[in-house]
């Protein structure tokens, strides 16, 4: 069966990994996987508006209407 785990569990998933073969400290370990998440998320936002900005130019494009925001 295909793996459908979550973008985001993978990410935290892979950061468990590094921090329990270094044998981390938890306060330590925290901090990793608060920043490792803060940056995905951050980048899957701006990967999301930019998809969306290019959709909304092809749509212009071919004159339909763009989708607004719900």
């Amino acid at each position: 069966m295909e793996n459908k785990t979550p973008w985001y569990d993978k990410i935290y998933d892979k950061v468990g990994e590094v921090v329990r073969k270094y044998d981390l400290p938890e306060d330590i370990s925290a901090d990793i996987r608060l920043l490792a998440m803060d940056v995905a998320k951050e980048q899957y936002r701006v990967g999301n508006n930019s998809g969306i900005s290019w959709l909304r130019r092809e749509l212009s494009k071919t004159g339909q209407p763009a989708m607004s925001a719900a």
